[in-house]
């Protein structure tokens, strides 16, 4: 897709990463096919964005995460680990903008 975009607009300037899914229910009770259903857009859509652009001059890479990262919410253990991932992710991103291996405008 990332390819599709770039020939077809001959550029690519941002990423708005805001994907969800909500499986809510306790932990104990979820099968692993809800838990990968919570975990997959946040997870590895945010992975695979960073990856498939990292040789893109961007002016910006936006994630949204959640508080739930922070704060946790009753029956949504599974959100807030993906939302706690894309917060560390977002970082470890950050630390390879100042290294000069991603570019992003600031």
């Amino acid at each position: 897709m990332i390819v599709a975009v770039s020939a077809d607009y001959r550029r690519l300037d941002g990423v708005i990463h805001a994907a969800g899914v909500l499986r809510d229910g306790f932990i104990l009770q979820k099968n692993l096919q809800d838990v990968a259903a919570v975990l997959a857009p946040k997870v590895l859509g945010l992975v695979n964005l960073d990856t498939a652009t990292k040789t893109l001059a961007l002016d910006f890479f936006v994630v949204f995460s959640s508080l739930a990262s922070v704060l946790g919410n009753i029956g949504q253990a599974d959100y807030a680990a993906a939302n706690a991932f894309m917060d560390a992710y977002a970082s470890y991103r950050d630390q390879l903008v100042n290294q000069g291996r991603r570019t992003e405008g600031r």
